[in-house]
């Protein structure tokens, strides 16, 4: 499945912020990670399981439940930042 390459572009936002912080886009890494990770990942799961009718489907499924707490996680850094110390 070389489509699944497209829930790399969350990590492209991530790269280009840490070569060069004037490219840091926090909110198009949270939305790209939104789209690639949680949604297209739960697709190709749903996917999975109708298209294959053995357990294949285990397998896209077991890294999702660690997108979705990494992603809540940024959700939560995103709306509440913590303030910087001085």
């Amino acid at each position: 499945m070389p489509c699944v390459a497209f829930a790399e572009v969350s990590t492209l936002f991530l790269a280009l912020g840490t070569i060069n912080s004037k490219w840091r886009n926090d909110l198009g890494f949270g939305i790209s990670f939104l789209i690639g990770r949680i949604l297209f990942h739960a697709c190709v799961v749903v996917y999975a399981f109708q298209t294959y009718k053995n357990n294949y489907w285990i397998a896209p499924a077991l890294p999702f439940p660690l997108h979705v707490h990494w992603f809540y996680k940024w959700t939560l850094g995103y709306l509440y930042p913590k303030k910087k110390i001085e």
